[in-house]
């Protein structure tokens, strides 16, 4: 068992290449930037950056509609509430008040409310409330657009039974 054989690389030795190639100098990743590094970062992040404003932009749009979607259910489920609870009166002018205000006490403007009571008063009654949504997304960038959402609720009027029990 002797020494490996040794192979010549371009008149070298094995030994010699390897021990060449170790003493070479390799940059530090936390070297300084030179100034052509400067230009590239500069580009490179002017190409990143709308890319990002429009990520964060559809995020909050996303959450806003799901905020919303939420508040117009609740002010649909009120206004079906207040109904079902007066099933003598049924004032749809208060109904449609109080979903306006259970909107807007969630910053949300402008609703239609539209209301379907059944003639004889034993069905259910049904309220849907909606608003023309627009995108900050599109806001930004002047393209508009927008959608409409909405909420709805069912519910049955409630009786009285004697002995003052409520059922629906």
């Amino acid at each position: 068992m002797g020494s490996p054989p040794v192979v010549a690389v371009g008149g070298r030795s094995w030994t010699q290449c390897y021990a060449s190639s170790r003493s070479r100098s390799r940059p530090s990743p936390l070297r300084a930037a030179q100034p052509s590094d400067l230009g590239q970062n500069l580009i490179e992040f002017a190409l990143i950056v709308p890319v990002l404003i429009l990520l964060v932009f559809g995020i909050v749009d996303l959450g806003r509609v799901f905020y919303s979607s939420i508040a117009l259910e609740n002010a649909a489920r009120e206004a079906a509430r207040y109904l079902a609870a007066n099933p003598v009166d049924r004032l749809v002018p208060t109904a449609v008040a109080i979903a306006q205000g259970e909107a807007s006490a969630n910053g949300i403007a402008a609703v239609t409310v539209v209301i379907v009571t059944p003639i004889p008063a034993e069905g259910p009654i049904s309220v849907s409330v909606r608003v023309d949504y627009s995108f900050l997304t599109g806001d930004v960038l002047g393209i508009g657009g927008g959608m409409s959402i909405g909420g709805s609720a069912e519910m049955l009027p409630l009786r009285v039974v004697k002995g003052g029990t409520v059922v629906p």
